[in-house]
């Protein structure tokens, strides 16, 4: 930091005249720098870039001058000589010119260089310059910087060295900007670009972000925005408190509420920077930008684990100390799978799904991990493909080292706008206890409704374990997957930009697996419904495991389901009319069936029926 304002002063410093102590950066980057740059070719090269500012960029600052150029390097290494110059063409001979050397002060930095010409180059109307560098490196190197997206004029390179120049706007911005001096620029303008806006159904405010740049000389201490939602008669008017220096670039936040009932998927947001405190901005066609609405995301982990893996206690540990922060609640939820390091009693195979006994396997899942072979403990977020796997393959599956490694993940997961969401979730008993409907609404832009599904998921809390490896006695399951619509879900029907789905999901029903150190009545116990969870996700399904990935998910506690669950008969209690067996198959049994595992319906003389899961 000390190195680049010794920079700017020794530039303010050579102004030719007192008349000209006014300046200003001009180009397409908006004063920002890569993060990571590009690589040029091997060997000891003359790298080159530039940017082309037409009449109509360059018209506003006639009578003014072009004194020095700002180049933003990612990197100082390798690079022995940095020349800024001025040019009619790339291939031009040079107007003016400035360098600095590795060795020279001031010194090639990692950053912005701030580099005087030689002699000014005076601005006419009509005028059209290339302003750019070149740098002499001894070897590769990854210092060109190239940010935000296509701009044309943006982004001149011969990165190879060749001599040859090539036209890449498509790779966006390149940070290189004129320093222009005089007693005629602007002294107050701010620009706004890259509008964000996410609503969160759950709260009904808009969260939006967006950039602001000083296009001027003079310092601003505060503006106005006004933000318009299609849809909506009056726009939401803020005032945000930010100072802008010259040449800086800002990214600011902040909320409205805007009327729920105008939100449907499709709605544009225009923010306009309105007025500047106390004073008038000199260029008002940059003041406006548009955005899609976008929504709030939530996140899904799903933990794939089982009894037999000695490390899963230990992810299981950190799961549960980020599950119990205060900053995920209402916004982070989870899965357990018992399954891909082999399976345990545990495993689901079967749901019962409106009424009938479906499949539910979910190995189907080992797809996701994108190589030939599946382990545990490992997570999921969303099901984005942010990891690679053993193979060099991007892959949604991770194992992950601590809880500060899941808070980063989830962290950044929490932060990305998505184009759907769920707006409801409601639940309510069915005919009796032993069967929920669940009902959930949501809104999806136009592009987030194609090849989407909906998953529906029944989970429960403190399961004692059988023998899980690893721990002693008194392990726990938490978020245990007992039951799913599907297991990729079903594909949404829309309505417009909204949809609405509806499923009975079946309770204490067959999928458990009967293994040797099992025993039937454990693996058929009936759930403890005050430790069960209704979640509901919005999914894409894709023969690629990079392209199944989850776009919004809400959650509810079984103690949200509404309705008056019958409680389950007797055989000695009054008013019963009859009793019916069936087996799991939904046949019914005769009236001295074999042993096994069966269904006991009871029909009450008021016509109501319950229905329990009996062992004989």
């Amino acid at each position: 930091m000390r190195k680049l304002l010794l920079i700017l002063t020794v530039l303010l410093a050579a102004l030719p005249s007192r008349a000209q102590t006014d300046t200003l950066t001009l180009g397409f980057c908006k004063g920002q720098i890569a993060a990571k740059g590009r690589t040029t070719a091997q060997g000891k090269k003359w790298i080159s870039g530039a940017i082309r500012l037409t009449a109509v960029t360059l018209s506003p600052f006639a009578g003014n001058k072009i004194v020095g150029v700002r180049v933003g390097l990612c990197s100082r290494i390798n690079i022995d000589t940095l020349q800024v110059w001025v040019r009619t063409s790339t291939t031009g001979e040079n107007l003016a010119e400035g360098v600095i050397t590795a060795r020279d002060q001031p010194r090639i930095a990692k950053g912005w260089n701030s580099v005087m010409l030689n002699v000014p180059i005076d601005i006419a109307t009509g005028d059209e310059f290339y302003v750019g560098f070149s740098y002499k490196q001894r070897g590769s190197t990854s210092a060109i910087s190239v940010v935000g997206s296509a701009t044309r004029n943006a982004c001149y390179l011969d990165e190879k060295g060749t001599g040859k120049w090539y036209d890449r706007y498509r790779y966006g911005c390149l940070s290189v900007e004129a320093v222009v001096a005089g007693d005629n620029l602007p002294k107050y303008d701010l620009a706004l670009s890259a509008p964000v806006g996410i609503y969160n159904p759950k709260t009904g405010k808009l969260n939006m972000t967006a950039k602001v740049y000083n296009n001027a000389t003079r310092q601003v201490e505060g503006f106005t925005i006004q933000t318009q939602i299609s849809g909506m008669d009056q726009p939401a008017t803020t005032h945000v408190s930010q100072r802008v220096k010259p040449g800086e670039t800002v990214e600011i936040s902040y909320e409205t509420t805007p009327d729920a009932t105008a939100i449907d998927g499709s709605n544009q947001i225009t923010a306009t920077i309105s007025s500047l405190d106390d004073y008038e901005d000199n260029d008002e066609t940059n003041n406006k930008a548009s955005t899609a609405i976008a929504f709030k995301q939530n996140v899904l982990l799903e933990e794939f684990t089982t009894e037999n893996c000695p490390n899963c206690p230990r992810v299981a540990g950190y799961l549960h100390d980020v599950l119990g922060m205060d900053k995920y609640q209402g916004q982070v939820f989870a899965a357990a799978h018992h399954e891909m390091y082999y399976d345990d009693w545990l495993t689901l195979q079967q749901s019962v799904v409106d009424g009938v006994l479906t499949p539910t396997d979910i190995y189907s899942y080992a797809m996701l991990y994108n190589d030939k072979g599946t382990y545990a403990p490992a997570l999921m977020y969303n099901r984005q493909p942010w990891f690679t796997s053993n193979t060099g393959k991007d892959t949604p599956v991770a194992l992950p080292s601590s809880s500060a490694e899941i808070q980063s993940v989830l962290d950044y997961a929490l932060a990305l706008p998505t184009n759907a969401t769920i707006t409801s979730l409601t639940a309510r008993y069915g005919d009796n206890d032993t069967t929920v409907v669940v009902s959930v609404e949501g809104i999806c832009s136009g592009a987030a409704s194609q090849g989407l599904n909906i998953t529906v998921m029944l989970t429960e809390d403190n399961i004692d374990a059988h023998t899980q490896a690893g721990y002693g006695e008194g392990f726990v399951h938490q978020h245990v997957s007992r039951a799913l619509n599907g297991v990729w879900g079903v594909p949404v029907t829309m309505n417009g930009n909204r949809f609405s789905y509806e499923v009975a999901m079946g309770l204490n029903s067959h999928y458990f697996k009967k293994i040797q150190t099992g025993s039937w009545d454990e693996a058929y116990r009936n759930w403890k419904k005050d430790d069960m969870h209704i979640i509901a996700f919005l999914n894409t399904k894709s023969a690629s495991p990079t392209g199944c990935g989850i776009l919004n998910v809400e959650s509810i506690d079984f103690s949200a389901v509404t309705g008056i669950a019958r409680p389950a008969a007797t055989g000695a209690e009054t008013g019963v009319a009859r009793k019916e067996l069936y087996n799991l198959n939904g046949t019914k049994a005769g009236a001295s069936p074999a042993p096994g595992v069966y269904i006991e319906r009871t029909v009450y003389s008021d016509g109501h029926t319950t229905s329990r899961k009996i062992i004989k």
